[in-house]
């Protein structure tokens, strides 16, 4: 991937973040709750979602691994961004299983 892609992506998200964070915060000043449309995940789905999540997160973190190499060179901002991708792709999973357990 080129830098300009990951640039324009980034703008993407730069642009959307705001627009969907007033719209919560709106839902939520006005009483309104959108629990109901977060995905239910039983505990079986979550822990294989997991462990595949994990599986693609271990080769980028080998020491030829993509991951290894950017965090060998990066800065504190990437290093943080690094260490994000790879929490959310195992912990996000894992919130939603246990969410669901919570209820």
């Amino acid at each position: 991937m080129s830098v300009g892609f990951l640039k324009a992506l980034a703008g993407v998200f730069a642009l959307v973040g705001p627009v969907v964070l007033v719209g919560a915060l709106l839902e939520l000043a006005r009483g309104e709750s959108a629990n109901d449309l977060l995905p239910r995940l039983s505990v079986p789905l979550g822990a294989v979602v997991i462990v595949v999540g994990a599986i693609a997160v271990w080769p980028a973190w080998r020491p030829s691994g993509l991951f290894r190499r950017a965090w060998a060179g990066g800065t504190v901002l990437r290093r943080a961004a690094l260490a994000a991708v790879s929490v959310a792709l195992v912990g996000v999973p894992a919130l939603f299983a246990l969410g669901s357990r919570a209820r």
